[in-house]
């Protein structure tokens, strides 16, 4: 396997972002797949960002810290990630900023020299100048990066004219220049220096590079959204923008609200008015929405909610990830009602199951409550072109006009009848036949306000009378390994030593660490939970019993699926990995630290590899 890792950091507002997109078109261009991981601070104006992108020849579910290549734009950089660059990587810094001025470098880091890391110098002030402005400067360094890689140029070229093509050709020009400069000084200067050839798969099929958010969004409007309500808040806010990017092609209205509480609120009356609607948000967010989801679960109405997780509680760690909020969905709101909880595991799982969502709503009548994190919805991924063939709208028991009948004594339709499923037919307000009330008390099946005990339980029973159906329309949860280089559903999970259980975004890390266990002797897989509630209780209890060694990898603190399992199952996992730092699994480190798991706990398992661990580790 070819890999190669490169970032690219400075100051915000030195356009770091947007050099890191463009390196890792630059790299999709040449056939390869990518994957990106973006820090940046909780700030309006300044702070540290950075962009890191890894490319493969073959499939890759996660980033890998460590880096072949470092552009420094600043100082700040090279203290922060000098003890990620590797042996015979490249750290490029502009020796004539004043951060650098009057110094020695490579004597200031002596550490990382002596382990074989090589500071070069590349003008890249003095190259934007001449190219046409220092805005150039991230090109010249993106020209530079490539060149370090051994990348041909006229990928470079294409991802410029892609990036640039709608502001002109004097703009497109003068950004090629500065690459080209870059390119050319390093080629001249310092063509001893290449660290990781990549290798051009030229007939490597057309992908899509496509992050999270993106793909929620647009899930949602596959799905047949038609309004979409939020408060701008990291890092759900790309959900909103991607909306109000395309949504207008497809009739999709996106509206920005006041607050949180607001744009919930707005959702539901859109979707008690027939239009499929949902709304997103992060944790403190959807904590302002918990009334809201209170009034759609006892009026019935379908509604979609989307939690992008970020760590801590009130505030916490606005831009960075976590899986804190798992527990608090399951729970959200006071009483018992039933709900779907989802949590992709991808980029395309999330376009996938943002579609789904909407149909569910509208089949049960219910919340879903639609859950990502940070790391999964900002990050960058390839992939092939999502395929649309097969996916239907299913409306539910929404009555077409003239269907709908009052009731032949009260004059009234009966929208929350009682029926054998659970699932009462459904009224576009206005609609002939459909004349009903509608409230936020426990009320009859006309919709009228009643305290009746009698009532009261047969409402309560009715609405979980829907849970059985809506477990029926989940698939099971799935095992994962490695296969020809691309990952595969595992037919054999029997025969894995060890087995990393995890739920949402923690799944391509984990997938990822398998080629390090497998090189390592051990046969491992992942065991992948989306589809949370309602709980997969018996295929999830099969499932387990299939495993030999079970590790639960969540990023929280308590171990939410872990303990859910316990009371559904009354079993755990034989051991677990918890991460809380705000900061997401690498495959590196997650292989690490199942090594010591291992060799701490199972035995069995370490003795049949400890030549090829050996070996591993050696490297």
């Amino acid at each position: 396997m070819g890999r190669v890792s490169a970032m690219i950091g400075g100051e915000a507002g030195f356009g770091i972002m947007s050099s890191g997109e463009l390196l890792a078109k630059c790299l999709v261009h040449g056939g390869l797949h990518v994957y990106t991981n973006i820090e940046y601070p909780s700030l309006i104006r300044g702070g540290h960002n950075a962009i890191h992108v890894t490319a493969s020849d073959e499939s890759i579910t996660s980033y890998y810290p460590e880096l072949q290549c470092l552009i420094a734009l600043n100082k700040e950089t090279i203290d922060l990630h000098i003890k990620d660059v590797v042996k015979g990587g490249v750290v490029v810094f502009d020796a004539e900023d004043a951060a650098f001025a009057s110094q020695d470098v490579a004597a200031t880091y002596a550490d990382a020299t002596k382990r074989g890391v090589i500071f070069l110098n590349v003008p890249l002030k003095k190259l934007s100048e001449a190219a046409g402005g220092a805005i150039t400067k991230n090109t010249v360094a993106v020209g530079a990066m490539m060149s370090f890689i051994g990348y041909p140029f006229h990928f470079i070229q294409e991802g410029l004219e892609e990036t640039f093509g709608k502001k002109g050709g004097d703009i497109i020009t003068m950004n090629i220049t500065a690459a080209k400069s870059g390119f050319d000084y390093v080629a001249t200067h310092y063509a001893d220096k290449v660290v990781h050839p990549v290798k051009v798969h030229k007939d490597a099929p057309k992908r899509m590079m496509i992050s999270g958010n993106q793909s929620t969004a647009l899930g949602l409007i596959q799905g047949g959204c038609k309004f979409y309500a939020a408060y701008p808040m990291t890092p759900a806010t790309a959900i909103l923008q991607t909306i109000i990017q395309h949504g207008e092609a497809y009739g999709v209205v996106a509206k920005q609200t006041e607050d949180e509480l607001a744009a919930g609120l707005m959702a539901i009356g859109a979707n008690y008015a027939g239009v499929r609607a949902a709304c997103g948000t992060s944790g403190g967010g959807f904590s302002l929405m918990v009334e809201g989801l209170g009034l759609a679960a006892i009026a019935e109405v379908p509604m979609v909610y989307v939690d992008v997780q970020r760590a801590g509680p009130a505030t916490g760690l606005p831009t960075w990830s976590g899986q804190g909020d798992l527990r608090f969905l399951l729970h959200a709101s006071q009483d018992e009602f039933p709900r779907f909880v989802i949590a992709p595991g991808d980029t395309k799982e999330a376009f996938y199951c943002a579609f789904e969502s909407m149909n569910l709503a509208e089949q049960f009548q219910v919340p879903v409550l639609l859950m990502t994190d940070k790391n999964l919805a900002e990050h960058h991924q390839t992939w092939e072109p999502y395929t649309t063939q097969g996916l239907v709208i299913n409306r539910g028991k929404l009555l077409k006009s003239g269907e709908a009948k009052l009731d032949p004594t009260y004059r009234k339709f009966a929208r929350l009848e009682f029926t054998a499923d659970g699932v009462s037919p459904r009224t576009i307000p206005g609609q002939p036949g459909g004349m009903h009330t509608m409230a936020s008390d426990e009320q009859d099946r006309f919709g009228d306000i009643t305290e009746d005990p009698t009532n009261r339980t047969n409402r309560h029973l009715k609405r979980f009378a829907k849970m059985a159906g809506m477990a029926k329309a989940l698939p099971p949860p799935k095992f994962y390994t490695w296969a020809n280089g691309e990952v595969v559903e595992d037919k054999h999970p029997e025969t894995s030593q060890v087995t990393l259980v995890c739920w949402g975004g923690t799944k391509g890390p984990a997938i990822e660490s398998l080629k390090l266990l497998q090189a390592a002797g051990i046969k491992a897989n992942v065991l992948h939970v989306i589809y949370i509630w309602p709980f997969p209780k018996e295929s999830l209890e099969a499932m387990l019993e299939k495993c030999t060694h079970t590790i639960m990898v969540e990023a929280n603190h308590l171990g939410q699926l872990e303990g859910l399992i316990r009371e559904m199952l009354l079993r755990g996992c034989d051991a677990r990995i918890h991460k809380i730092d705000g900061r997401p699994f690498n495959p590196i480190q997650l292989y690490r630290d199942v090594m010591k798991i291992v060799k701490a706990n199972f035995t069995d398992v370490i003795s049949i590899a400890t030549e090829s661990y050996a070996t591993l580790e050696a490297k």
